[in-house]
């Protein structure tokens, strides 16, 4: 999971979120648990707001899978998960974006990426970090006394 820095300066900021949603219930309590314990020497104050509450005020999510976010749903804000409720979140609406609901059809969308290179393309990117495999190199190459 990828770290990101939400830093909200007016109650009508929003984010948003495309990604599986399990983990929003640990983050959400761990968000509470910092900031109830070093908001007094980090500065911060949040007003009458818990970070949780701003999460869920805030940030859309979207459920794309996982068993987990289904069964952990009643624990975070409902409201703000799907791309329904972040269409209506964000004030988007694709038909009149797009011209009318002719134009937000499979064909229709296919029609106007019709220029777009969409192919499959191996970028042969390896996994990074340190692995077992890496070690075990590491430890043939050098010279490694225990």
């Amino acid at each position: 999971m990828r770290a990101h820095r939400f830093e909200f300066t007016h109650r009508d900021d929003r984010a948003g979120r495309a990604d599986g949603f399990g983990w929003i219930p640990y983050f959400r309590e761990r968000i509470d648990y910092t900031y109830d314990r070093h908001r007094f020497w980090t500065g911060q104050d949040m007003g009458d707001r818990m970070p949780s509450r701003v999460f869920d005020e805030q940030v859309a999510c979207c459920w794309i899978d996982g068993p987990v976010g289904i069964e952990m749903r009643h624990k975070m804000n409902i409201d703000m998960i799907s791309h329904q409720n972040a269409m209506r979140i964000f004030d988007y609406d694709p038909f009149t974006t797009l011209g009318g609901k002719q134009n937000c059809t499979v064909g229709a969308l296919r029609d106007q990426a019709a220029d777009w290179d969409v192919s499959v393309v191996a970028r042969g990117i390896t996994a990074s970090g340190t692995g077992v495999m890496d070690l075990v190199n590491v430890s043939k190459s050098s010279d490694c006394t225990t």
